[in-house]
């Protein structure tokens, strides 16, 4: 793991004729910045200012987005839930992230998760939104393997 480690950061240290290292972030909207006023930035916006020049970070983030397969959305002005879809693994979002192909993928979800529309009980709730995270994680890690 040690090599391992001492390749990766190597490969880093190279010069700039090698691809740079693509991050993508998915989520929900506190990852595609709803309500972000002029001169706000979104996390993966501050997160390339950090990363610098060697990695291309894009957002992926979709507001009312939930983590969950069965996920429902919410109208926040009439505090209503919909009949839309809000499940982030059925949106265009997560397409066009995995057809992306990237190296690295951040996850922020639960704020719709946890809603009335989506809060199924302590118990039934966490089971429900460990298990989907899990398998959206999953379905990103089967993108680097292949």
């Amino acid at each position: 793991q040690r090599v391992q480690a001492l390749v990766w950061l190597f490969l880093l240290c190279l010069p700039g004729s090698m691809a740079r290292i693509k991050v993508a972030c998915v989520g929900d909207s506190v990852t595609m910045g709803t309500r972000c006023g002029d001169g706000i930035i979104t996390y993966p916006a501050h997160l390339q200012t950090l990363l610098g020049d060697k990695f291309e970070v894009r957002n992926f983030g979709k507001g009312g987005a939930t983590v969950q397969r069965d996920g429902m959305c919410r109208d926040g002005k009439k505090e209503i839930c919909t009949d839309k879809d809000c499940a982030y693994h059925k949106l265009p979002q997560a397409k066009e992230s995995m057809e992306w192909a990237p190296d690295v993928v951040t996850f922020m979800f639960g704020v719709n998760d946890c809603n009335d529309c989506n809060w199924k009980g302590p118990e039934k709730g966490e089971e429900a939104i460990v298990k989907d995270y899990l398998q959206l994680i999953d379905d990103y890690k089967s993108l680097m393997s292949s």
